[in-house]
């Protein structure tokens, strides 16, 4: 695969899992390749980097590790910089696919076949990545 960089800095995620949820989460990283399937891919793993074990950040991060992950439902990002480029990929692609893969990198790498939902929300966007 080729990897396009979207962002290498932290962003704020939004993630649902087993019936709970997080806002603490940040990714780093953000990739996405659009051949042989359309993928994209957060790395977590700074959450865990922390000195502070105590931190909403670290608590969370070690939660999904822990197996939470398996029971991941939702991933929402926010952030215009990615969103932006992430636009201007897809406009480049004859069709957008209706289910893409998501990969997690957090102790190891976490798969899921995801459905896309773009949507604007106020002033701002947000994707959100349904897993199937």
């Amino acid at each position: 695969m080729n990897w396009i960089t979207l962002k290498k800095g932290g962003v704020n995620i939004f993630v649902e899992y087993n019936k709970t949820f997080s806002s603490n989460l940040f990714a780093y990283n953000t990739q996405i390749s659009v051949k042989p399937e359309f993928t994209i891919r957060f790395d977590l793993s700074p959450n865990l980097k922390t000195k502070n074990k105590f931190t909403n950040t670290y608590l969370d991060a070690k939660e999904l590790v822990e197996g939470e992950i398996k029971e991941l439902t939702l991933l929402q990002i926010n952030d215009n910089t990615i969103l932006k480029l992430m636009g201007k990929i897809l406009k480049l692609e004859n069709s957008i696919p209706d289910i893409w893969n998501l990969i997690i990198e957090l102790e190891g790498e976490h798969s899921f076949k995801v459905t896309p939902k773009y949507q604007r929300i106020v002033n701002s966007r947000a994707l959100f990545l349904h897993v199937k």
